[in-house]
């Protein structure tokens, strides 16, 4: 009895978040790819979602889902440009 979690690179190249893992409730489910849009089967109910990548993660994200049901997130980026090279500039994650 599974939802299915969407994440959506949004604005950002797909090649830039090849490779970042994404963790639920503290758990590698996978990672991202090429493509504009991810997928996970996981099970209904609350969860914590959060990209990593090496010792770098994102403000996790809590999200809920009922089986069968669809949750759609989309990836942000939290400080674009030359702010986000002096801030070490990462990612975010909010339900669309």
């Amino acid at each position: 009895m599974t939802m299915t979690l969407e994440i959506h690179a949004g604005e950002i190249p797909t090649t830039e978040l090849v490779g970042h893992e994404v963790r639920v409730d503290g758990h590698r489910i996978g990672t991202l790819g090429s493509e504009e849009y991810t997928t996970f089967a996981i099970p209904g109910g609350f969860h914590i979602v959060e990209l990593r990548l090496g010792v770098k993660s994102c403000t996790p994200i809590r999200v809920q889902g009922r089986v069968g049901q669809t949750v759609h997130l989309v990836v942000h980026q939290e400080h674009p440009g030359a702010a986000g090279l002096i801030a070490g500039g990462w990612y975010s994650l909010a339900v669309r």
